[in-house]
């Protein structure tokens, strides 16, 4: 009896295995189910059943693999996302990427399938399409914080700079690493307050984006399909130019931030920007 119990436990664990072994690879390998006019069109930003299970499983690879993870956060719809996942694939770039970086395309819909992500590694919300994350699996960090906004004019950068930034991020990884550990330590005292009421600051305007979200995402869908949409480009610009203004802002006030608490450290409150309402928001 136990012979045959153990035979039983024996084939259901390599069972496992198998599936595991399929699933994280599949996974890894996403450019596999893209046809070549997909990848020139790029149109790579799928639907998936469960994002946080193809993170998790991008992350795993990643590890295994001694690699970084890259999470495209984009949509088919958008002239900038479509640029960055057609450019990943140029030879030159492509290079970088599958010797150093595991990759998956994850699709935001219509601006309406971001939080659990952007959430997982630190941010409140996406401010642009696409947005890139650049993962260490081993620590869940993200090592392009300080410069992932550039991506949202996807279509602006070159292969050659597509290239070097990726190459970089390599090249300088424990520098990144380590710039980020001395940051989280020396964020105490005043600094670690004043921080603290920035992050309040951000997480309220999340919150006013995802509002602004709720209301542009079924607008867009429509418009997307060819459907007229009162008010619709209108309401796109004005949250578009309010995006990049409060990252500009958000930098500035970080900055600002450490200034302050190696100057003065009796001054523990900071001024933040006002931006005007939307029309919801009146």
């Amino acid at each position: 009896m136990k012979s045959f119990l153990s035979a039983i436990l024996s084939i259901l664990t390599l069972l496992l295995s198998v599936s595991l072994f399929n699933t994280v690879n599949a996974s890894s390998d996403p450019e596999s189910r893209f046809t070549e006019e997909q990848i020139r069109s790029g149109k790579l930003y799928m639907k998936s059943e469960n994002q946080m299970q193809d993170v998790d499983h991008l992350l795993v690879n990643a590890k295994q693999q001694g690699k970084l993870a890259i999470i495209a956060m984009g949509a088919n719809w958008c002239h900038d996302s479509q640029s960055f996942a057609t450019k990943i694939h140029h030879p030159e770039v492509k290079a970088v990427i599958e010797e150093n970086f595991e990759l998956l395309f994850v699709d935001v819909g219509y601006l309406t399938n971001i939080k659990q992500v952007i959430t997982r590694f630190g941010q409140p919300v996406i401010y642009a399409t696409p947005t890139i994350l650049v993962i260490d699996p081993t620590t869940n960090v993200q090592v392009n914080k300080n410069n992932m906004h550039l991506w949202r004019d996807s279509a602006k950068v070159s292969v050659d700079e597509m290239t070097e930034y990726f190459s970089n991020i390599v090249a300088n990884k424990h520098t990144l690493l380590e710039r980020i550990a001395r940051q989280q330590a020396e964020n105490v005292g005043s600094l670690a307050m004043l921080n603290q009421q920035i992050d309040l600051f951000q997480q309220q305007q999340a919150d006013r984006l995802y509002q602004a979200f709720t209301v542009l995402g079924p607008m867009l869908e429509k418009d997307e399909k060819g459907k007229s949409v009162k008010n619709f480009r209108k309401y796109w610009r004005k949250v578009a130019k309010y995006r990049y203004k409060f990252t500009e802002d958000l930098k500035t006030l970080r900055e600002k931030a450490v200034t302050i608490a190696q100057s003065d450290e009796s001054q523990f409150s900071m001024e933040f920007p006002k931006y005007p309402a939307f029309e919801w928001e009146k």
